[in-house]
Protein backbone atom coordinates (compact mmCIF):
# COMPACT_ATOMS: atom_id res chain seq x y z
CA UNK A 1 0.00 0.00 0.00
CA UNK A 2 2.13 3.56 -0.79
CA UNK A 3 2.45 5.99 1.81
CA UNK A 4 -0.58 8.27 2.30
CA UNK A 5 -0.69 11.44 3.90
CA UNK A 6 -1.26 11.71 7.35
CA UNK A 7 -4.72 13.61 8.12
CA UNK A 8 -4.04 17.26 8.65
CA UNK A 9 -5.46 20.56 7.26
CA UNK A 10 -3.25 23.41 5.90
CA UNK A 11 -6.26 25.53 5.80
CA UNK A 12 -6.96 25.27 9.64
CA UNK A 13 -3.43 25.63 10.98
CA UNK A 14 -2.85 28.99 8.67
CA UNK A 15 -6.23 29.63 9.93
CA UNK A 16 -5.43 29.33 13.86
CA UNK A 17 -2.19 30.98 13.09
CA UNK A 18 -3.94 33.80 11.75
CA UNK A 19 -6.65 34.29 14.35
CA UNK A 20 -4.20 34.96 16.78
CA UNK A 21 -2.07 36.85 15.03
CA UNK A 22 -5.39 39.15 14.72
CA UNK A 23 -6.83 38.91 18.14
CA UNK A 24 -3.70 38.19 20.65
CA UNK A 25 -5.64 37.37 23.36
CA UNK A 26 -6.92 34.08 22.36
CA UNK A 27 -3.63 32.23 22.32
CA UNK A 28 -4.74 32.05 26.11
CA UNK A 29 -8.12 30.10 24.93
CA UNK A 30 -6.02 27.71 22.55
CA UNK A 31 -4.28 27.27 26.00
CA UNK A 32 -6.07 27.38 28.94
CA UNK A 33 -9.21 25.32 26.99
CA UNK A 34 -7.71 23.24 24.22
CA UNK A 35 -3.75 22.86 25.46
CA UNK A 36 -2.55 23.63 21.99
CA UNK A 37 0.68 22.66 21.73
CA UNK A 38 3.31 22.67 18.82
CA UNK A 39 2.61 19.21 17.84
CA UNK A 40 -1.11 19.98 17.14
CA UNK A 41 0.39 21.39 13.98
CA UNK A 42 1.55 19.07 11.66
CA UNK A 43 3.66 21.37 8.93
CA UNK A 44 6.43 22.04 10.37
CA UNK A 45 6.30 25.73 9.54
CA UNK A 46 3.40 25.90 11.05
CA UNK A 47 4.51 24.31 14.22
CA UNK A 48 7.73 26.74 14.37
CA UNK A 49 5.48 29.80 14.30
CA UNK A 50 3.10 28.77 16.94
CA UNK A 51 5.87 27.68 19.21
CA UNK A 52 7.31 31.06 18.26
CA UNK A 53 3.80 32.88 19.85
CA UNK A 54 4.21 31.00 23.22
CA UNK A 55 7.91 32.40 23.31
CA UNK A 56 6.56 35.76 22.54
CA UNK A 57 4.06 35.34 25.41
CA UNK A 58 6.07 34.11 27.68
CA UNK A 59 8.36 37.02 27.28
CA UNK A 60 5.91 39.50 27.90
CA UNK A 61 5.90 40.76 24.17
CA UNK A 62 2.57 41.21 21.78
CA UNK A 63 1.63 38.21 20.04
CA UNK A 64 1.04 39.95 17.08
CA UNK A 65 2.61 39.62 13.50
CA UNK A 66 5.53 42.12 14.16
CA UNK A 67 6.67 40.71 17.41
CA UNK A 68 6.57 37.12 15.66
CA UNK A 69 8.16 37.87 12.68
CA UNK A 70 10.82 39.61 15.49
CA UNK A 71 11.17 36.40 17.61
CA UNK A 72 11.66 34.18 14.37
CA UNK A 73 14.64 37.00 12.82
CA UNK A 74 16.55 36.81 15.93
CA UNK A 75 16.66 33.20 16.86
CA UNK A 76 17.66 32.48 12.93
CA UNK A 77 14.16 30.42 11.88
CA UNK A 78 12.36 32.98 9.76
CA UNK A 79 13.31 31.69 6.72
CA UNK A 80 12.85 28.24 7.61
CA UNK A 81 8.94 29.14 7.91
CA UNK A 82 8.54 30.92 4.85
CA UNK A 83 9.54 34.44 5.49
CA UNK A 84 7.09 37.40 6.48
CA UNK A 85 5.16 36.89 3.18
CA UNK A 86 4.05 33.38 4.78
CA UNK A 87 3.74 34.65 7.93
CA UNK A 88 1.10 37.37 6.37
CA UNK A 89 -0.65 35.24 4.32
CA UNK A 90 -1.87 33.21 7.86
CA UNK A 91 -3.45 36.21 8.56
CA UNK A 92 -5.08 36.48 4.90
CA UNK A 93 -6.32 33.10 4.98
CA UNK A 94 -8.66 33.57 8.59
CA UNK A 95 -11.82 34.63 7.54
CA UNK A 96 -12.28 36.00 11.57
CA UNK A 97 -10.23 35.33 14.89
CA UNK A 98 -14.23 35.26 16.48
CA UNK A 99 -14.24 31.39 14.45
CA UNK A 100 -10.59 30.17 16.62
CA UNK A 101 -12.87 27.57 18.83
CA UNK A 102 -14.05 26.11 15.55
CA UNK A 103 -10.31 25.80 13.62
CA UNK A 104 -8.95 24.55 17.07
CA UNK A 105 -11.63 21.85 17.49
CA UNK A 106 -10.11 20.74 13.88
CA UNK A 107 -6.71 20.83 15.06
CA UNK A 108 -7.21 18.97 17.99
CA UNK A 109 -9.66 15.72 15.97
CA UNK A 110 -6.63 15.57 12.90
CA UNK A 111 -3.99 15.51 16.00
CA UNK A 112 -5.60 13.04 17.56
CA UNK A 113 -6.08 10.37 14.44
CA UNK A 114 -2.29 11.20 13.78
CA UNK A 115 -1.52 9.73 17.37
CA UNK A 116 -3.64 6.57 15.96
CA UNK A 117 -1.84 5.76 13.05
CA UNK A 118 1.35 6.65 14.86
CA UNK A 119 0.13 3.87 17.75
CA UNK A 120 -1.16 1.58 14.74
CA UNK A 121 2.39 1.76 13.03
CA UNK A 122 4.54 1.02 16.38
CA UNK A 123 2.33 -2.15 16.83
CA UNK A 124 3.03 -3.01 12.97
CA UNK A 125 6.61 -2.18 13.20
CA UNK A 126 7.17 -4.25 16.50
CA UNK A 127 5.00 -7.28 14.78
CA UNK A 128 6.98 -7.21 11.72
CA UNK A 129 10.12 -6.97 13.92
CA UNK A 130 12.03 -10.01 13.92
CA UNK A 131 13.18 -10.22 17.35
CA UNK A 132 9.29 -9.39 18.24
CA UNK A 133 8.06 -10.76 21.46
CA UNK A 134 4.97 -12.31 22.06
CA UNK A 135 1.87 -10.72 20.66
CA UNK A 136 0.65 -9.76 24.31
CA UNK A 137 3.32 -7.38 24.55
CA UNK A 138 3.10 -6.45 21.53
CA UNK A 139 -0.57 -5.28 21.96
CA UNK A 140 0.36 -3.81 25.21
CA UNK A 141 2.74 -1.16 24.07
CA UNK A 142 0.22 -0.57 21.12
CA UNK A 143 -2.45 -0.30 23.99
CA UNK A 144 -0.28 2.28 25.94
CA UNK A 145 0.15 4.26 22.66
CA UNK A 146 -3.64 4.12 22.58
CA UNK A 147 -3.94 5.37 25.71
CA UNK A 148 -2.12 8.77 24.56
CA UNK A 149 -4.85 9.49 21.97
CA UNK A 150 -7.48 9.18 24.98
CA UNK A 151 -5.41 11.56 27.44
CA UNK A 152 -4.69 14.43 24.57
CA UNK A 153 -8.54 16.24 25.47
CA UNK A 154 -10.97 14.91 27.27
CA UNK A 155 -13.98 17.65 27.72
CA UNK A 156 -16.76 16.03 28.35
CA UNK A 157 -15.45 13.86 31.14
CA UNK A 158 -14.22 17.37 32.67
CA UNK A 159 -17.09 18.82 31.94
CA UNK A 160 -19.51 16.70 33.61
CA UNK A 161 -16.88 17.17 36.76
CA UNK A 162 -17.21 20.69 36.88
CA UNK A 163 -21.41 20.46 36.50
CA UNK A 164 -21.19 18.30 39.05
CA UNK A 165 -19.42 20.02 41.05
CA UNK A 166 -21.59 23.29 40.67
CA UNK A 167 -24.58 21.16 41.10
CA UNK A 168 -23.47 20.51 44.67
CA UNK A 169 -22.25 23.94 45.68
CA UNK A 170 -25.28 25.22 44.43
CA UNK A 171 -27.84 22.69 46.37
CA UNK A 172 -25.58 23.24 49.64
CA UNK A 173 -26.10 27.14 49.19
CA UNK A 174 -29.44 26.82 48.77
CA UNK A 175 -29.87 24.70 51.76
CA UNK A 176 -28.19 27.01 53.50
CA UNK A 177 -29.92 30.18 52.63
CA UNK A 178 -33.41 28.46 54.03
CA UNK A 179 -31.74 27.56 57.00
CA UNK A 180 -30.85 31.14 57.47
CA UNK A 181 -27.39 30.99 57.52
CA UNK A 182 -25.56 33.55 55.73
CA UNK A 183 -23.72 33.34 52.57
CA UNK A 184 -20.39 33.66 51.92
CA UNK A 185 -18.87 35.12 49.04
CA UNK A 186 -17.55 33.43 46.43
CA UNK A 187 -14.44 35.96 46.23
CA UNK A 188 -13.36 38.91 48.69
CA UNK A 189 -15.71 41.09 49.74
CA UNK A 190 -14.22 44.69 49.42
CA UNK A 191 -16.72 46.19 51.57
CA UNK A 192 -18.83 47.98 49.37
CA UNK A 193 -22.02 46.10 49.79
CA UNK A 194 -23.12 47.07 46.01
CA UNK A 195 -20.10 46.09 44.42
CA UNK A 196 -19.84 42.44 46.35
CA UNK A 197 -23.97 41.52 45.21
CA UNK A 198 -23.18 42.01 41.68
CA UNK A 199 -19.50 40.70 41.36
CA UNK A 200 -19.79 37.76 44.15
CA UNK A 201 -16.91 39.51 45.68
CA UNK A 202 -13.67 40.03 44.30
CA UNK A 203 -12.55 36.83 41.90
CA UNK A 204 -9.61 35.85 40.15
CA UNK A 205 -9.59 38.08 36.59
CA UNK A 206 -8.95 41.81 35.80
CA UNK A 207 -11.13 44.02 37.87
CA UNK A 208 -10.50 47.79 36.37
CA UNK A 209 -11.43 50.36 38.49
CA UNK A 210 -11.71 53.92 36.12
CA UNK A 211 -12.48 57.50 36.68
CA UNK A 212 -10.88 60.74 36.03
CA UNK A 213 -8.30 62.27 38.29
CA UNK A 214 -9.07 63.74 41.89
CA UNK A 215 -12.72 61.65 41.59
CA UNK A 216 -11.60 58.84 44.15
CA UNK A 217 -9.80 55.98 42.47
CA UNK A 218 -7.02 55.41 44.67
CA UNK A 219 -9.63 56.22 47.97
CA UNK A 220 -11.94 53.20 46.90
CA UNK A 221 -8.81 51.04 46.53
CA UNK A 222 -7.44 51.62 49.44
CA UNK A 223 -10.45 51.00 51.66
CA UNK A 224 -11.04 47.91 49.38
CA UNK A 225 -7.17 46.45 50.35
CA UNK A 226 -7.72 47.93 54.08
CA UNK A 227 -10.73 45.79 54.03
CA UNK A 228 -9.75 42.60 52.74
CA UNK A 229 -6.63 43.38 55.15
CA UNK A 230 -8.32 43.89 57.90
CA UNK A 231 -11.24 41.12 57.99
CA UNK A 232 -9.41 38.26 55.73
CA UNK A 233 -6.02 38.84 57.03
CA UNK A 234 -5.03 38.04 53.07
CA UNK A 235 -1.57 39.51 51.49
CA UNK A 236 -2.13 42.33 49.16
CA UNK A 237 0.82 43.95 46.72
CA UNK A 238 0.04 47.59 45.84
CA UNK A 239 1.93 48.39 43.18
CA UNK A 240 1.94 52.41 41.98
CA UNK A 241 3.29 55.14 39.87
CA UNK A 242 0.69 57.79 41.04
CA UNK A 243 1.23 58.33 44.50
CA UNK A 244 4.18 58.00 47.17
CA UNK A 245 4.46 55.63 50.13
CA UNK A 246 4.09 57.69 52.81
CA UNK A 247 0.96 59.27 50.96
CA UNK A 248 -0.32 56.22 50.29
CA UNK A 249 0.54 55.23 54.16
CA UNK A 250 -1.45 58.44 55.35
CA UNK A 251 -4.54 58.38 53.67
CA UNK A 252 -4.83 54.59 55.18
CA UNK A 253 -4.13 55.77 58.82
CA UNK A 254 -6.66 58.60 58.40
CA UNK A 255 -8.87 56.26 56.91
CA UNK A 256 -8.44 53.86 59.73
CA UNK A 257 -8.72 56.33 62.86
CA UNK A 258 -11.18 58.47 60.87
CA UNK A 259 -9.62 61.79 61.06
CA UNK A 260 -8.76 64.85 58.77
CA UNK A 261 -5.40 64.18 57.17
CA UNK A 262 -5.63 68.37 56.16
CA UNK A 263 -6.00 69.29 59.33
CA UNK A 264 -3.62 67.07 60.82
CA UNK A 265 -0.82 68.08 58.37
CA UNK A 266 -1.77 71.59 59.19
CA UNK A 267 -0.72 70.78 63.23
CA UNK A 268 -4.14 70.31 64.81
CA UNK A 269 -3.53 67.44 66.81
CA UNK A 270 -6.09 67.03 69.40
CA UNK A 271 -5.59 64.29 71.89
CA UNK A 272 -8.92 62.70 70.41
CA UNK A 273 -7.16 62.48 67.48
CA UNK A 274 -3.71 61.33 68.62
CA UNK A 275 -5.61 58.31 69.82
CA UNK A 276 -7.29 57.38 67.08
CA UNK A 277 -4.48 57.34 65.25
CA UNK A 278 -2.71 55.23 67.42
CA UNK A 279 -5.22 52.59 67.61
CA UNK A 280 -4.95 52.75 63.27
CA UNK A 281 -1.33 52.50 63.62
CA UNK A 282 -1.11 49.29 65.66
CA UNK A 283 -4.32 48.11 63.39
CA UNK A 284 -2.32 48.55 60.62
CA UNK A 285 0.91 46.48 62.08
CA UNK A 286 -1.22 43.55 61.75
CA UNK A 287 -1.82 44.28 57.69
CA UNK A 288 0.12 42.29 55.36
CA UNK A 289 0.65 44.83 53.40
CA UNK A 290 3.52 45.71 50.42
CA UNK A 291 3.84 48.68 48.44
CA UNK A 292 5.76 49.02 45.53
CA UNK A 293 6.64 52.46 43.65
CA UNK A 294 10.14 51.55 42.22
CA UNK A 295 8.84 49.42 38.69
CA UNK A 296 7.37 50.69 35.59
CA UNK A 297 8.56 47.16 33.09
CA UNK A 298 5.62 44.70 33.39
CA UNK A 299 8.23 42.19 32.80
CA UNK A 300 9.20 43.46 36.36
CA UNK A 301 6.29 43.81 37.69
CA UNK A 302 5.10 40.66 36.89
CA UNK A 303 8.29 39.17 38.17
CA UNK A 304 7.67 41.05 41.13
CA UNK A 305 3.89 39.81 41.71
CA UNK A 306 5.35 35.95 40.66
CA UNK A 307 7.83 36.23 43.32
CA UNK A 308 5.45 37.85 46.17
CA UNK A 309 2.93 35.08 45.15
CA UNK A 310 5.38 32.26 45.75
CA UNK A 311 6.64 34.06 48.86
CA UNK A 312 3.57 35.32 50.83
CA UNK A 313 0.33 33.94 49.18
CA UNK A 314 -0.67 37.18 47.95
CA UNK A 315 -4.54 37.53 47.54
CA UNK A 316 -4.72 40.87 45.85
CA UNK A 317 -2.26 42.81 43.37
CA UNK A 318 -3.52 46.72 42.13
CA UNK A 319 -1.68 49.25 39.96
CA UNK A 320 -2.29 52.49 40.03
CA UNK A 321 -2.43 53.58 37.50
CA UNK A 322 -1.95 51.65 34.38
CA UNK A 323 -1.54 54.31 31.57
CA UNK A 324 1.61 54.97 33.58
CA UNK A 325 3.27 51.56 33.33
CA UNK A 326 5.81 50.63 30.18
CA UNK A 327 6.71 47.30 28.79
CA UNK A 328 10.28 48.59 27.99
CA UNK A 329 9.87 48.34 24.63
CA UNK A 330 10.13 51.93 22.14
CA UNK A 331 8.16 50.07 19.54
CA UNK A 332 5.47 49.11 21.42
CA UNK A 333 5.46 51.83 24.23
CA UNK A 334 5.07 54.56 21.66
CA UNK A 335 1.89 52.72 19.84
CA UNK A 336 -0.80 53.43 23.29
CA UNK A 337 -3.10 50.79 22.17
CA UNK A 338 -0.37 48.21 21.02
CA UNK A 339 1.10 48.76 24.75
CA UNK A 340 -2.07 48.76 26.56
CA UNK A 341 -2.61 45.28 24.41
CA UNK A 342 0.73 43.83 25.86
CA UNK A 343 -0.19 44.96 29.53
CA UNK A 344 -3.65 43.60 29.94
CA UNK A 345 -2.40 40.41 28.10
CA UNK A 346 0.46 39.96 30.57
CA UNK A 347 -1.76 40.59 33.48
CA UNK A 348 -4.51 38.49 31.92
CA UNK A 349 -1.93 35.89 32.10
CA UNK A 350 -1.07 36.33 35.54
CA UNK A 351 -4.92 35.57 36.44
CA UNK A 352 -5.01 32.77 35.12
CA UNK A 353 -1.76 31.20 36.42
CA UNK A 354 -1.62 32.76 40.19
CA UNK A 355 -5.65 32.58 40.33
CA UNK A 356 -5.96 36.10 41.87
CA UNK A 357 -7.36 38.96 41.05
CA UNK A 358 -5.66 42.02 39.90
CA UNK A 359 -7.38 45.41 40.38
CA UNK A 360 -6.08 47.78 37.75
CA UNK A 361 -6.79 51.65 37.77
CA UNK A 362 -7.28 53.65 35.09
CA UNK A 363 -8.10 57.42 33.64
CA UNK A 364 -11.02 58.52 31.58
CA UNK A 365 -10.06 59.67 28.22
CA UNK A 366 -9.48 63.75 28.59
CA UNK A 367 -11.86 64.31 25.49
CA UNK A 368 -14.54 62.62 27.09
CA UNK A 369 -13.99 63.95 30.41
CA UNK A 370 -14.30 67.78 32.64
CA UNK A 371 -16.85 69.80 32.86
CA UNK A 372 -17.76 70.45 29.03
CA UNK A 373 -17.55 66.92 28.36
CA UNK A 374 -20.17 63.85 28.92
CA UNK A 375 -20.13 64.52 32.71
CA UNK A 376 -20.50 67.81 32.94
CA UNK A 377 -24.27 67.32 31.83
CA UNK A 378 -25.99 65.16 34.29
CA UNK A 379 -25.28 61.74 35.43
CA UNK A 380 -28.52 60.26 35.07
CA UNK A 381 -28.80 60.38 31.53
CA UNK A 382 -24.95 60.42 30.42
CA UNK A 383 -23.22 57.49 32.84
CA UNK A 384 -19.75 56.71 32.10
CA UNK A 385 -19.53 54.09 29.51
CA UNK A 386 -16.26 51.30 28.98
CA UNK A 387 -15.25 53.81 25.54
CA UNK A 388 -14.87 56.50 28.59
CA UNK A 389 -11.86 54.58 29.14
CA UNK A 390 -8.39 56.15 28.07
CA UNK A 391 -7.19 53.66 25.33
CA UNK A 392 -10.51 51.95 25.98
CA UNK A 393 -9.98 48.84 23.55
CA UNK A 394 -8.16 46.54 25.11
CA UNK A 395 -9.07 47.56 28.38
CA UNK A 396 -12.70 47.20 27.64
CA UNK A 397 -12.21 43.58 25.95
CA UNK A 398 -9.95 41.76 28.43
CA UNK A 399 -11.61 43.11 31.68
CA UNK A 400 -13.44 40.68 33.43
CA UNK A 401 -15.18 43.27 35.84
CA UNK A 402 -15.19 47.17 34.75
CA UNK A 403 -15.87 49.54 37.73
CA UNK A 404 -16.94 53.35 36.97
CA UNK A 405 -16.68 56.35 39.01
CA UNK A 406 -17.99 59.92 38.34
CA UNK A 407 -18.87 62.85 40.38
CA UNK A 408 -22.45 63.62 40.60
CA UNK A 409 -21.85 66.60 42.48
CA UNK A 410 -20.55 68.31 45.72
CA UNK A 411 -22.43 68.47 48.83
CA UNK A 412 -21.84 71.83 51.45
CA UNK A 413 -20.22 71.47 54.57
CA UNK A 414 -21.33 73.25 57.99
CA UNK A 415 -19.07 76.58 57.17
CA UNK A 416 -20.73 76.29 53.44
CA UNK A 417 -18.16 75.07 51.69
CA UNK A 418 -17.66 72.37 48.86
CA UNK A 419 -15.64 69.33 48.67
CA UNK A 420 -15.57 68.15 52.25
CA UNK A 421 -18.43 65.51 50.36
CA UNK A 422 -18.67 64.36 47.05
CA UNK A 423 -21.59 62.27 45.64
CA UNK A 424 -20.30 60.10 43.29
CA UNK A 425 -21.97 57.65 40.62
CA UNK A 426 -20.62 54.30 40.28
CA UNK A 427 -21.30 51.90 37.49
CA UNK A 428 -20.43 48.18 37.30
CA UNK A 429 -20.14 48.22 33.46
CA UNK A 430 -19.19 45.16 32.51
CA UNK A 431 -19.07 42.25 34.91
CA UNK A 432 -18.09 38.08 32.79
CA UNK A 433 -19.97 36.20 36.11
CA UNK A 434 -22.98 38.50 36.68
CA UNK A 435 -25.43 41.11 36.29
CA UNK A 436 -24.38 45.36 35.85
CA UNK A 437 -25.81 47.84 37.71
CA UNK A 438 -25.04 51.69 39.31
CA UNK A 439 -25.79 53.51 42.13
CA UNK A 440 -24.52 56.55 44.68
CA UNK A 441 -21.61 56.95 46.97
CA UNK A 442 -21.16 59.08 49.56
CA UNK A 443 -17.56 60.43 49.16
CA UNK A 444 -15.91 61.62 52.45
CA UNK A 445 -13.04 63.63 51.22
CA UNK A 446 -10.97 64.79 54.37
CA UNK A 447 -11.38 61.10 55.98
CA UNK A 448 -10.88 59.12 52.69
CA UNK A 449 -13.73 57.35 52.67
CA UNK A 450 -16.99 55.69 50.50
CA UNK A 451 -20.33 54.75 51.52
CA UNK A 452 -23.37 53.42 50.01
CA UNK A 453 -26.11 56.66 50.07
CA UNK A 454 -29.03 55.62 52.16
CA UNK A 455 -32.47 54.68 50.21
CA UNK A 456 -33.46 58.33 51.30
CA UNK A 457 -30.66 59.94 49.72
CA UNK A 458 -30.85 57.53 46.28
CA UNK A 459 -34.33 58.71 45.86
CA UNK A 460 -33.53 62.35 46.37
CA UNK A 461 -30.31 62.13 44.15
CA UNK A 462 -32.42 60.52 41.52
CA UNK A 463 -35.13 63.05 42.03
CA UNK A 464 -32.66 65.90 41.19
CA UNK A 465 -31.15 64.68 38.51
CA UNK A 466 -34.26 64.25 36.84
CA UNK A 467 -35.70 67.46 37.81
CA UNK A 468 -32.68 68.81 36.73
CA UNK A 469 -32.75 66.99 33.50
CA UNK A 470 -36.14 67.90 32.70
CA UNK A 471 -35.03 71.59 32.87
CA UNK A 472 -32.31 71.45 30.90
CA UNK A 473 -34.68 69.79 28.26
CA UNK A 474 -37.42 72.57 28.73
CA UNK A 475 -40.18 70.22 30.20
CA UNK A 476 -40.64 72.48 32.94
CA UNK A 477 -39.65 75.04 35.10
CA UNK A 478 -38.18 75.13 38.95
CA UNK A 479 -37.22 78.55 40.65
CA UNK A 480 -34.58 76.87 42.81
CA UNK A 481 -32.90 75.24 39.82
CA UNK A 482 -31.58 78.76 38.90
CA UNK A 483 -29.04 78.50 41.91
CA UNK A 484 -25.89 76.52 41.42
CA UNK A 485 -25.99 72.86 40.53
CA UNK A 486 -24.06 71.95 43.84
CA UNK A 487 -26.48 73.77 45.84
CA UNK A 488 -29.73 72.13 45.04
CA UNK A 489 -28.04 69.09 45.47
CA UNK A 490 -26.97 69.92 48.72
CA UNK A 491 -30.64 71.31 49.72
CA UNK A 492 -32.28 67.61 48.17
CA UNK A 493 -29.22 65.60 50.14
CA UNK A 494 -29.97 67.68 53.27
CA UNK A 495 -33.94 66.91 53.56
CA UNK A 496 -33.11 63.14 52.67
CA UNK A 497 -30.95 63.50 55.71
CA UNK A 498 -33.28 64.88 57.73
CA UNK A 499 -36.23 62.57 57.20
CA UNK A 500 -33.52 59.55 57.53
CA UNK A 501 -31.72 61.13 60.82
CA UNK A 502 -28.77 60.07 59.01
CA UNK A 503 -25.35 61.27 59.91
CA UNK A 504 -22.10 61.78 58.00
Amino acid sequence: MPNRVPPHSEEFEQATIGAVLMEPSVIFLLQAEYELTPDHFYIPANREIYQAMLDTMAAGRPVDVIGVVDYLKRTGGLERVGGPIYIDSCVERCPAAQHVEYYADQLVRLYGLRLCLKAAQTVESDAYAADAEDGRTVAAKGITALCEVLKTREPDTTIMQEADASLAEWDAKAANRKAGVTLKLDGMATGIAFIDHLTNGLQPGVVVLGARESTGKTTLEGQIVGRIMSEDNAAVLRITRDSRRKALVQRDICREAQVNLSAMSKGYMTAVYRERVVKARDKMGGWREKIETGLYKMKDVCALIRADHRKRGTKLVTLDFIQMFAMGDSRIDNDRNGKLEAIMTMLKGLTFELGIPILILSQFARDKDGQKGRFGVNWLTQKPILADLKDSGSIEQLADVAILLSKVGDILDEEGEEGRRTVLGIEVAKNKQGPTGSTFLNFHRPFFTMEPVTDNQHRAITKFLRDEHDIRVGRCRVESMKQPYFETLHQAMMEADKIAGWQP
